[in-house]
């Protein structure tokens, strides 16, 4: 597989990542979905309020359970349930995505045990205020917000969005960019946290300068794997470090210019 285009799509990403907004998502509302009336009358749609409009064009999005990935407590994978929750409404400020991919990270991994401990300061003492997991995404928009509108149904999109292992989930379209046509959602799903740390930590606080020589350890990790590309991209000398049985695996990603 051809990592380039997906190196240069991160190298020319915008969204501000340490600037994650966690506005709260509105949930549509209706007739559950075994309803005399919804039977009767089909498929509920629900109609954006007239900020919600694009092109003079009121947007509608069907609704519905959807399903999710959830948890009301901390601890295990085994706390995990795969649930039929409400779609989501965006916000002021959000798009509303259908998701086609969705990466895990260490991240998802702390908000799951609820650790380190304070962080529970934030997240729920005792148990998750928000009980979805998940943060990037790839997909397509299916309904914009207002003040939303460098975005409209029907982009193909990548970036960070609040609960993304979902089939549809709610970002700040300042999380988000516009996916080239070379990367599959898959790939960019992969990018926005591990490879904006990798590009962050290079770019940002390495200040990282062509023929100088960089030590990446953990190459063969996540945020390592972006960084090793990243660094050669930049024209750096690289020495990558990681577990003897990865050494190949690394010598590949060294070797990606």
């Amino acid at each position: 597989m051809d990592d380039k285009p997906a190196i240069r799509t991160l190298l020319d990403f915008r969204f501000p990542l340490a600037r994650r907004e966690h506005a709260k998502s509105g949930v549509l509302s209706g007739y559950p979905k075994n309803h005399p009336v919804a039977k009767q009358n089909g498929p509920r749609t629900l109609t954006l309020p007239t900020p919600g409009m694009i092109a003079g064009k009121i947007l509608e999005v069907e609704i519905g359970p959807m399903q999710a990935i959830v948890y009301q407590r901390y601890g295990s994978p085994d706390v995990l349930e795969l649930e039929d929750i409400p779609i989501p409404t965006p916000a002021e400020g959000q798009v509303l995505i259908r998701v086609h991919a969705a990466s895990v990270n260490p991240y998802d991994w702390h908000f799951l045990r609820g650790t380190p401990s304070f962080i529970r300061l934030f997240i729920g003492m005792r148990r998750p205020k928000f009980p979805r997991l998940g943060a990037d995404v790839a997909g397509v928009v299916e309904a914009v917000g207002a003040k939303a509108a460098r975005f409209k149904p029907g982009d193909a999109v990548f970036g960070t969005a609040k609960g993304s292992f979902a089939e549809y989930a709610c970002a700040a379209a300042s999380q988000l960019a516009l996916k080239p046509q070379e990367i599959s959602f898959e790939q960019g799903a992969c990018l926005p946290i591990a490879g904006v740390t990798a590009l962050q930590g290079l770019r940002d606080k390495g200040k990282v300068q062509t023929e100088q020589t960089v030590l990446i350890n953990g190459a063969a990790g996540g945020v390592g794997t972006f960084a090793v590309q990243i660094a050669k991209s930049f024209g750096a000398r690289v020495t990558a470090c990681a577990a003897p049985e990865m050494s190949s695996f690394c010598g590949r990603s060294e070797q990606t210019k």
